[in-house]
């Protein structure tokens, strides 16, 4: 893990490590691990709950990894990304799904299929290391049109599987000028653990246009699901690009 000394994860880990010794198991890992079992989607309920009280330190103020930069691969980067990759680890699922290989992968019919239903709801993105999105600053690009505008927050709002499906972009920028971005899209399952959102109508300062040629809406279109949980999501693109979402009603990040 790369961390840095007196950083906040840093503190987070030890004050895990000192809890475990104290209750007289190990919470970081290893043999000896009591387990609840009643996390949806597998893994022990007490280290996810630590490694998502990391990832809510890790991801605090980055503003979704924008605020890191364009380059993907800083220390920041690292310990999120880690992070993530314990999470995924920790998926019951996780070692059959195909990540980043396009709709052609080959083991696709063995992979155990995602309960989508899961995926009903709002969805707030905590970190992406998409280079696309990093580049754009966003979901739309849409920040750039409001003085020293940036994009503040972005949601994904699933109504039903195989149904209609919403994106809003928060934007805020000088002097407290600010707007929401809508995006009308479709919700397809393209496979066990794959689905993808179709791009059809985008709205801003209420003029429309058509959406699926929107080029920066790329970044956010087809994801492979290598975690899904009551409150959390991570899923995965085609470049292996991780996102890492938390259900609305459970946190917000503004």
């Amino acid at each position: 893990m790369l961390q840095r000394s007196g950083s906040p994860l840093s503190a987070v880990r030890m004050f895990a490590k000192a809890k475990g010794k104290e209750s007289g198991k190990n919470t970081m890992g290893g043999d000896v691990v009591e387990s609840s079992g009643d996390v949806d989607g597998g893994g022990d309920d007490g280290e996810v709950d630590e490694i998502k009280a990391e990832l809510r330190v890790a991801t605090k103020g980055i503003r979704m990894g924008f605020d890191l930069g364009e380059d993907v691969g800083g220390d920041d980067d690292d310990d999120i990304e880690e992070l993530l990759e314990e999470l995924e680890t920790k998926y019951e699922k996780r070692e059959a799904v195909s990540v980043g290989k396009g709709d052609a992968a080959e083991d696709q019919d063995e992979t155990q299929e995602i309960d989508f239903d899961l995926l009903v709801g709002d969805w707030s993105l905590q970190y992406t290391s998409s280079t696309l999105a990093r580049f754009t600053g966003g979901l739309s690009s849409l920040h750039k049109l409001v003085p020293r505008g940036r994009s503040v927050k972005i949601v994904m709002s699933i109504k039903q599987v195989d149904s209609d499906a919403m994106m809003f972009e928060t934007v805020r920028g000088a002097g407290g000028i600010g707007t929401q971005i809508k995006l009308w899209s479709k919700w397809r399952v393209k496979g066990p653990a794959r689905f993808a959102l179709e791009h059809d109508k985008i709205e801003y300062f209420k003029l429309k246009r058509f959406a699926d040629s929107w080029k920066p809406l790329r970044a956010f279109s087809l994801f492979d699901v290598t975690h899904l949980d009551r409150d959390s999501l991570v899923a995965r693109g085609q470049a292996g690009q991780v996102y890492y979402w938390a259900r609305e009603e459970d946190r917000t990040t503004v």
